[in-house]
């Protein structure tokens, strides 16, 4: 059984606003300290530590005092995931259209994930 870990105040703190910087709530920089202290109700010096938390970890990068920190995301999540995209055809010889096949390469070489519809329009009874 591993041991109970309870976070400290900070650490919470950090928690969301790594959340926050993974759902690119702010873009470029964060706000400072005053402003994230008093929206997330903790004190100074726990929003302080927090950031800190999070320069350490390479995510912001400090500008000097006064200044905003600069937002610093790797590269495998400041890219977008690819979405799962499904093309689903009037009938099933519709795949090998040209314009259906293009969209579905330039898909792909987007970084989507992309199938046919395991059924098509008419089979569905949709082509009206």
């Amino acid at each position: 059984m591993t041991p109970l870990h309870i976070a400290s105040a900070s650490e919470q703190a950090a928690n969301y606003l790594r959340e926050q910087l993974m759902r690119k709530v702010w873009v470029g920089t964060i706000p400072g300290g005053p402003v994230l202290a008093s929206q997330l109700g903790v004190g100074r010096m726990t929003i302080e530590a927090a950031l800190s938390m999070l320069e350490n970890e390479g995510l912001l990068v400090p500008q000097g005092p006064g200044r905003r920190r600069k937002i610093e995301l790797p590269e495998e999540l400041a890219k977008p995931p690819g979405l799962r995209v499904a093309i689903l055809c009037y009938e099933q010889n519709d795949r090998s259209l040209d314009y259906i096949t293009d969209c579905k390469n330039k898909l792909e070489t987007a970084g989507h994930t992309v199938f046919y519809a395991p059924s098509h329009l008419t089979e569905l009874k949709m082509d009206c």
